[in-house]
């Protein structure tokens, strides 16, 4: 069970990375789920934080999904070599 999606703001840039890492910490449930639709730029320091949600989330055996992706928030990943499953991750069964 996930609680309500984070939603991502449009510009994304440093002082945003810091508020969505305060967000993800905060956040309940065995999935994580992120609202993308509104992205329209992504910067590197955003993207390093949904990497690390996706590394702890990985380890700790919760989810995290990304509903709704903006081609923005495509193409922010694509830029740094990346894709939607790079950050994706399934809820390990116990």
């Amino acid at each position: 069970m996930s609680s309500e999606p984070i939603t991502l703001a449009g510009q994304m840039f440093t002082d945003e990375a810091v508020v969505l890492r305060d967000a993800i910490l905060a956040a309940s449930g065995s999935q994580i789920e992120f609202d993308a639709s509104a992205v329209k730029f992504a910067g590197t320091a955003v993207i390093q934080v949904m990497l690390a949600a996706a590394k702890s989330a990985r380890r700790d055996g919760r989810g995290l999904k990304i509903l709704n992706p903006s081609e923005e928030w495509l193409e922010s990943l694509e830029r740094l070599g990346l894709s939607s499953s790079d950050i994706e991750c399934e809820v390990a069964l116990q």
